[in-house]
């Protein structure tokens, strides 16, 4: 190899290398273009270590800071932790991908009004706050659904909601969601702290239908019981939207 061969790959291998360490954070943003309806905006630093406003659905989520993670790289991932601040929302993690899947860990907390708009189309409304006591979230590139696996607190209060056209208001005891995965689709089920019987179970199947199931036990807490002979178990009344 001639000297000016080496030069010319050391100089085209110094771009590069620059390029990549000093990439903007702005970039970010072109790598979310396939994660609609999330996207960023106002991005500073740098694409390793940087920040931005995250927004869900065009609900402003907060200012999410994020910083590349080397230790990732010893199981053949590239990995960022993150963290989301708000007055609203408190979220971190750790976001890595390989070739095939990317992943999420998830812990932290939000305010249960962040979903008031979309509550209010169905005339629910939830106080509270919701714990996210940890959640990982995996997905094959191009898969239809991710995959889920954690657990989530909701404080309890009280609840409003209208039904058979009678407004409602009760008092609910703190609840626990378990998400899982098993059945290849994310499903939640719903329970009283340190109870054994569900009171919801909620799926997205992979045609893109998210469907709530309410228990007879939960008509119970609600102060209207089903009047049908099934076990306390039993799914009594169900819901459900297309998502996709």
């Amino acid at each position: 190899m001639s000297r000016t061969t080496r030069l010319v790959l050391i100089g085209i291998t110094t771009f590069i290398v620059c390029l990549a360490a000093f990439a903007p954070a702005s970039l970010v943003r072109y790598l979310l273009r396939d994660a609609a309806p999330l996207t960023l905006a106002g991005e500073a630093g740098s694409i390793w270590r940087g920040s931005g406003n995250l927004a869900f659905g065009g609900t402003p989520l907060g200012r999410i800071t994020w910083s590349f993670a080397p230790s990732t790289l010893l199981s053949g991932r590239l990995g960022f932790d993150f963290d989301i601040d708000d007055v609203r929302l408190q979220l971190s993690g750790r976001a890595t991908a390989s070739p095939s899947t990317a992943r999420a860990e998830v812990a932290g907390t939000f305010d249960m009004s962040l979903l008031s708009a979309t509550l209010a189309r169905y005339d629910i409304q939830i106080p509270g706050t919701l714990t996210v006591e940890h959640l990982d979230i995996a997905a094959a590139y191009g898969a239809r659904l991710p995959q889920l696996h954690g657990n989530v607190k909701w404080s309890g209060g009280k609840v409003a909601y209208r039904l058979s056209g009678r407004n409602h208001r009760i008092e609910l005891p703190p609840l626990v969601g378990f998400l899982d995965s098993a059945t290849g689709e994310p499903e939640m089920t719903v329970y009283q702290i340190d109870a054994k019987m569900p009171l919801l179970l909620a799926r997205v199947t992979q045609d893109g239908l998210a469907t709530i199931g309410i228990t007879k036990q939960f008509t119970k807490l609600l102060g209207e019981p089903w009047p049908g002979g099934e076990p306390d178990h039993a799914v009594v009344l169900e819901v459900g939207e297309k998502l996709f």
